[in-house]
C-alpha cells in the first residue's frame, strides 16, 4: 500500500513540474551573404524573401542578411536585385541553429534583338536610295 501511495505521489510531482511555460526550442535562424558571381563583391540592397512566413529584408553594405526566430521547417529563399539574375534555394531551418545560405548572383546582361519590323527596314532602304540619288544628281551638276 505504501508503494502505491509513493508511486502516485511521484507521478503527481513529476506531472506538476511540467508546464507550458517551459521553453521548447523549435526556432532557428537563416543568415547569409549575397555577392556578385565571379568578383565576389558584396551586393548591397538586394531583396531577400522567404516563403511561408512572408518576410523580406534588404542586404546591408556587406551583402549580409538574416532571418531570426523561424519555426524549424523547409523554406524557399528568393534573392533579387535590379541588374542581376534572381536566384532561389530551399533551406532547412534546424531548431536552435543558424543555417548559413549564401547567394552568388550573375550580372543580367542586356539582350539586343534585331528589328523585324518591315516598315522600319523599308524606311531605312528608301532613305539610303534617296541620299544616293541626291549625290548622283549633285555630281552631274558640277
Amino acid at each position: 500500500m505504501k508503494k502505491t501511495f509513493f508511486a502516485i505521489f511521484v507521478l503527481i510531482i513529476s506531472l506538476s513540474s511540467c508546464s507550458e511555460a517551459d521553453p521548447v526550442y523549435i526556432y532557428g535562424n537563416i543568415a547569409g551573404r549575397v555577392t556578385e558571381e565571379g568578383s565576389n563583391i558584396a551586393i548591397e540592397g538586394a531583396t531577400v524573401e522567404i516563403s511561408g512566413v512572408e518576410q523580406s529584408v534588404k542586404t546591408g553594405s556587406n551583402g549580409m542578411f538574416k532571418f531570426e526566430t523561424l519555426p524549424a521547417d523547409n523554406y524557399t529563399i528568393y534573392v533579387s536585385k535590379d541588374g542581376y539574375v534572381a536566384d532561389s534555394k530551399i533551406i532547412t531551418v534546424v531548431a536552435t541553429k543558424t543555417t548559413q545560405s549564401d547567394f552568388s548572383l550573375q550580372k543580367n546582361l542586356p539582350v539586343f534583338h534585331e528589328s523585324t519590323d518591315k516598315s522600319v527596314l523599308h524606311e531605312t532602304f528608301s532613305l539610303r536610295w534617296t541620299v544616293i540619288l541626291l549625290l548622283i544628281v549633285l555630281s552631274l551638276m558640277i
